[in-house]
């Protein structure tokens, strides 16, 4: 994902977007994805040692 970033005209200071409530600094996947790829491991391990 790209962040547009934007430049004050009076004093030319840029800023962009606040996204840490939905992607941690330097990171490349959203903290939803994170999540749900966590849940979905934890599950088919789950499965795994119930077939062992």
């Amino acid at each position: 994902m790209k962040v547009q970033r934007y430049i004050c005209k009076h004093c030319g200071k840029t800023f962009q977007t606040d996204l840490t409530s939905l992607v941690d600094k330097n990171s490349n996947f959203t903290n939803e994805l994170k999540s749900e790829s966590e849940h979905l491991i934890s599950d088919y391990f789950g499965k795994l040692k119930k077939c062992l």
